[in-house]
C-alpha cells in the first residue's frame, strides 16, 4: 500500500500543475445528473497546444502570427480514417472519443494517427468537421477498495459508493487527500464526476473499449454562415482582412484574449454582411409618440428591436440573475453551431427519475435525433433532452457549458455564466434580461431555431412516438407572437424571452421575476409598437 499510496501522490501532483477546473473546493455537492441538479462551475478549457506566447520583450505580435496546429484530438462522433487529405480510401473506422494525434492539416482534414494501443499505429486523414480539440488520453486510476465518491474536496457528502475494481478518469487538479475523478460507468445517472480519496485507489491503463471526452475536449463545430473556420497559415490580420472587419471587432466577436493564438480547426465568428438572415440595420426605430407602457410587474425586463439590437426600454436589464429555462436558448444555440439535425442519438437520461422537472419523457435506450430532442426541449422545456443533447455533443455537461459560455462570449455578451444546460438554479449559474434577449434574437436568425421558438407542437416519428406541446403561451394570447421561450424557477421567478413580428419589424422582450409574463410582455410589445417607427423618414 505505501509503492501504491506514492504512485498516486505522484499521479495527484502532476494533474495539480494542469489545473483544469478552478475553484472545486468551493463547488456545490453534485447530485443525480437524471435530476439535473449539477452546481459545478465550469472553466475555459484551452487546447492543448494553444498556449499563451512568452510575454517577453521582441516577441512576435500574435495577430500576426499562424495559426498552430491543436496536438490532439478526438471523434466527436463515429467517423472514417481516410488514406489522403481529399477523397481516397477508407482505412479504419474510428470510434467516438478515440484519441488522435495530429500531425498535420489540409483545408478539411486533419492528418493523424492513432496511438498504439491494442492495435499498431495508423496513419491517415479525418474530417475536421468529425473530431474537436482535445487534450492528450486521460490517466486512470483503480479503486482498490469499495470507496466513497464525495461531492467537494473538503465535504463529508457522499454521492455515492465506487465499487472495489472501478476503473476512474482523473479530471482535474486535486488536494493533498482527494483526487477529482470521473466515473463513466456510473449507472445510477450520476454527474459521474466526484472526489474519491488517493488512499483508495491506484494508477491503472483505460479499459478496454473505454471511450469518454477528455477533460480538454472542445467540439469543433459546424461551419455555418457568418463563420470561418481558421486553416493553415491563417492570421488574425489576413482573417480581418478578408472579412472587411477590424481585429479588436474579430477578438470582441469571439471572446479571444489578444494574446491568444489562432488554432487551425477553430470556428471564429465573422461579420456577414451578404447573409440576409444576419444582416443588421445601421440605425434603430425612431420614436414617434411618447406613451407609457403602463405597469410592468418584472423585476428585471429590458425590450429590443430585433434588427438593430437597440434598446428600447430597460429595467435591470444588465443584473445578473438566475435565467430558468431560458438557459435552453443557448443550449439551442450551441446544438445548432456543433451537431446536424438528422444525427442519431442514442438516450441515457431517464426521464422517469426527474419527478420534479420538466420534460419531454425521455427513456434509456431510446434512439432519437438531434432535431426531435430540439423540439423536446424547446416546447415542453425538457430538461431529460437537454441533459441528452449535452451528452451527445460535448460528452460531459462540464464540457457542454464551457461551450455555452464560448457562444455567449462570441456575441459579446458578458453578463452571462452557464454552469448546466437546463437551466435549473445552481452557484454559478447566472446571465441578465439584456443577455437573455440577445441571446434570442442571435437565435432567431436561424431558420431552424425559428421554427423551434414558434412551432406550436411537435411528435417524433422516431423513439417511442413523444407529442410535445409548447408551454409558451404567447403565441397564442398575442398577435403576430413568434418566440421564443418560458421558464421558471425559485431564483428566476416567472421568466420569458417573447418576440413578435408587426408589419415586417421584430420586437424582443425579456424578463425574469415577473408577476405574470404574458400580460408583462403584452404591455411592452404594444408600447414598443405603438412608441416607435420603422419607416423611413
Amino acid at each position: 500500500m505505501a509503492v501504491a499510496a506514492g504512485l498516486c501522490i505522484g499521479l495527484l501532483l502532476s494533474y495539480t500543475v494542469g489545473s483544469w477546473l478552478e475553484g472545486h473546493e468551493q463547488q456545490q455537492s453534485r447530485t443525480v445528473l437524471a435530476d439535473g441538479r449539477d452546481s459545478a462551475t465550469p472553466g475555459f478549457i484551452a487546447p492543448a497546444s494553444s498556449a499563451r506566447t512568452s510575454a517577453s520583450s521582441g516577441a512576435t505580435r500574435q495577430d500576426a502570427a499562424p495559426a498552430i496546429l491543436p496536438s490532439w484530438v478526438q471523434a466527436a462522433r463515429g467517423t472514417k480514417l481516410w488514406s489522403a487529405a481529399t477523397g481516397g480510401a477508407s482505412l479504419a473506422t474510428v470510434n467516438q472519443w478515440q484519441f488522435l494525434k495530429v500531425l498535420g492539416a489540409d483545408a478539411r482534414r486533419f492528418e493523424v494517427t492513432t496511438p498504439p494501443t491494442d492495435a499498431p499505429a495508423a496513419v491517415g486523414w479525418v474530417d475536421v468537421d468529425d473530431v474537436g480539440i482535445s487534450g492528450p488520453p486521460s490517466e486512470w486510476v483503480l479503486a482498490t477498495s469499495d470507496a466513497r465518491l464525495y461531492s467537494a474536496a473538503d465535504s463529508p457528502d457522499a454521492l455515492g459508493t465506487v465499487p472495489s475494481g472501478t476503473a476512474l478518469v482523473v479530471s482535474g487538479e486535486g488536494t493533498t487527500d482527494r483526487l477529482f475523478v470521473y466515473w463513466p460507468g456510473d449507472v445510477s445517472r450520476r454527474t459521474g464526476y466526484g472526489w474519491i480519496a488517493n488512499s483508495t485507489v491506484v494508477p491503472t491503463t483505460a479499459p478496454a473499449g473505454a471511450s469518454v471526452p477528455s477533460p480538454q475536449f472542445r467540439a469543433v463545430p459546424k461551419s455555418r454562415p457568418g463563420t470561418y473556420r481558421v486553416q493553415l497559415g491563417d492570421t488574425v490580420e489576413s482573417i480581418a482582412v478578408r472579412f472587411s472587419t477590424g481585429r479588436d471587432d474579430l477578438f470582441r466577436l469571439n471572446g479571444l484574449d489578444p494574446a491568444s493564438r489562432l488554432v487551425v480547426g477553430q470556428l471564429l465568428q465573422v461579420p456577414s454582411p451578404g447573409d440576409p438572415a444576419a444582416a443588421l440595420q445601421s440605425t434603430g426605430p425612431r420614436k414617434v409618440r411618447e406613451i407609457s407602457p403602463g405597469w410592468v410587474s418584472a423585476d428585471n425586463a429590458v425590450v429590443i428591436d430585433d434588427a438593430s439590437g437597440e434598446i428600447l426600454w430597460a429595467r435591470n436589464a444588465n443584473s445578473p440573475i438566475a435565467p430558468a429555462s431560458l438557459t435552453k436558448i443557448v443550449t439551442s444555440l450551441v446544438t445548432l453551431d456543433h451537431a446536424n439535425l438528422a444525427e442519431h442519438v442514442t438516450v441515457h437520461v431517464d426521464s422517469r427519475r426527474m419527478p420534479e422537472s420538466t420534460v419531454m419523457g425521455l427513456q434509456p435506450g431510446e434512439e432519437l435525433t438531434v432535431e426531435d430532442l430540439l423540439y423536446g426541449l424547446m416546447l415542453p422545456s425538457g430538461n431529460d433532452a437537454a441533459l441528452a443533447l449535452a451528452e451527445h455533443i460535448a460528452g460531459t455537461r462540464v464540457a457542454f457549458a464551457n461551450l455555452m459560455n464560448e457562444k455567449a462570449k462570441s456575441l459579446g455578451l458578458t453578463g452571462s455564466n452557464f454552469v448546466n444546460p437546463h437551466g435549473l438554479d445552481a452557484d454559478g449559474h447566472y446571465s441578465s434580461a439584456y443577455d437573455m434577449a440577445m441571446l434570442g434574437r442571435a437565435g432567431l436568425r436561424d431558420a431552424t431555431f425559428r421554427l423551434l421558438a414558434s412551432e406550436r407542437s411537435y411528435e417524433t416519428p422516431r423513439g417511442r412516438g413523444h407529442v410535445v406541446h409548447n408551454l409558451n403561451q404567447l403565441l397564442w394570447r398575442y398577435p403576430g407572437a413568434d418566440g421564443v421561450k418560458i421558464g421558471f424557477t425559485d431564483a428566476a421567478g416567472r421568466a420569458i424571452v417573447g418576440s413578435a413580428t408587426r408589419n415586417g419589424h421584430r420586437v424582443i422582450v425579456a424578463m425574469m421575476r415577473s408577476n405574470d409574463i404574458y400580460a408583462d410582455s403584452a404591455a411592452l410589445l404594444d408600447w414598443a409598437f405603438g412608441s416607435y417607427s420603422w419607416d423611413q423618414e
